[in-house]
């Protein structure tokens, strides 16, 4: 699934507020939005190390003269040099 950048915000209230009335997490009632703001900022920290991920892929690709098709391989073997999980 993919994570758009917009939606970020709408994603975090939610998890935030799911997880608080699931009891899985307490969160004082003064203190949800910058709950709310840390989800958030997980999230954009993920798209940016996957859009580093998708930078250093191209970057292989081309020097290795590998078309666009191997850009899925290449990119796994990327994210496993960096250590980033990608969730497929």
């Amino acid at each position: 699934m993919r994570l758009y950048p917009k939606v970020i915000p709408a994603i975090a209230r939610e998890v935030v507020q799911t997880l608080s009335n699931e009891g899985d997490i307490e969160v004082e009632p003064l203190r949800i939005s910058d709950a709310e703001m840390d989800m958030a900022a997980i999230m954009k920290e993920y798209l940016a190390n996957e859009e580093r991920v998708n930078q250093a892929t191209r970057e292989a690709l081309e020097r290795r003269g590998y078309d666009h098709s191997k850009f899925s391989q290449v990119k796994r073997e990327m994210a496993d040099v960096r250590g980033f999980k990608m969730g497929d």
